[in-house]
């Protein structure tokens, strides 16, 4: 999903590869990678509460929204140029990232420690969409905390239930991943003539347990 930020929190500010590399060294597969695929890194909108109406949050002051235009031979974003650019970056970011075949939206729950370290979630993809897909007003939100969760909540591979926070969606999507591999697989070996019937109790057994895991949580 593509959102329309409100003129208030435009910059549309060039950012210099060089500029970042001074404030956090890339490794040299990243800076690589940087090269090869990224053509221009733009800092598109500044959500915070000096540009939106909304309150301030001590755990996510702002939202910065980053587009990445790629090169026209990078078909997509290496995840280790993400991971590299919201460490060099505090904020959270929302990555728009513009290819020849589209704008894909991604991001992930950034969270720093005590120590300063900052721990990167999975990455979460929306589908890429025409340039000139429609875009949709912002979520209302109580605070910044509420706006990034809300922004992040459509980028999630299963609906957020009701109560949930955002990091425990992310446990349970890849608690979901994982049991959508394991069905996968023993559907498989059920198909399969050679499959003793002894085998294929168990089997069936062990598919019941896995689906009912499944729905559980999707519930």
């Amino acid at each position: 999903m593509l959102f329309i930020y409100p003129e208030s929190t435009r910059l549309d500010r060039a950012l210099p590869k060089s500029a970042l590399y001074k404030n956090v060294s890339p490794s040299s597969k990243q800076r690589e990678l940087l090269t090869q695929q990224v053509e221009k890194i733009i800092w598109a909108h500044k959500l915070a509460p000096d540009t939106l109406n909304i309150k301030a949050s001590s755990d996510v002051p702002e939202v910065q929204v980053f587009q990445l235009r790629l090169k026209p031979q990078a078909e997509e974003v290496n995840e280790s140029v993400l991971q590299y650019l919201d460490k060099a970056i505090p904020s959270a970011l929302i990555f728009e990232v513009h290819s020849a075949t589209g704008v894909q939206t991604i991001a992930c729950l950034k969270q720093q420690n005590t120590s300063g370290t900052i721990h990167c979630s999975r990455y979460l993809y929306g589908p890429i969409l025409n340039t000139k897909a429609e875009r949709q007003a912002l979520p209302i939100s109580r605070d910044f905390l509420h706006l990034h969760q809300q922004l992040l909540a459509t980028l999630l591979p299963y609906p957020l239930l009701t109560g949930e926070s955002l990091s425990a969606a992310l446990a349970r999507s890849l608690r979901l991943d994982k049991l959508a591999k394991t069905i996968q697989q023993l559907e498989a070996q059920l198909l399969k003539k050679s499959t003793q019937f002894n085998k294929r109790l168990e089997l069936n057994k062990q598919l019941k347990a896995a689906k009912h895991a499944r729905d559980a949580l999707l519930m």
